[in-house]
């Protein structure tokens, strides 16, 4: 009578938007310390100095991450609004 229907542990708890915000922000601070770490590196190299000098722009560092959460947004969304429409007993009638 009931299909089955697996939730993962990871979408049955609570506060996960908290959590993963903490892992980007891991991630962007590991990300910036890394570039400032290169960018402390000595170069002896002229052909290195190209290679080994990122700089790190914020602007262009909030417009990439505000780019990816829109395109996860879309991801999540679109599918969801289409689910959302299908009838439930013709999406299990061949189940």
């Amino acid at each position: 009578m009931f299909a089955n229907v697996r939730v993962s542990d990871e979408a049955t708890h609570e506060g996960d938007a908290e959590r993963h915000w903490g892992r980007g922000l891991i991630g962007l601070t590991f990300s910036a310390l890394v570039v400032l770490r290169v960018d402390s590196l000595p170069i002896d190299n002229p052909a290195m100095e190209y290679i080994l000098n990122p700089k790190l722009s914020w602007p262009i560092a909030l417009i990439c991450v505000s780019i990816l959460a829109a395109i996860g947004l879309l991801a999540g969304i679109l599918p969801a609004r289409k689910a959302a429409q299908l009838d439930p007993v013709e999406s299990l009638r061949y189940e």
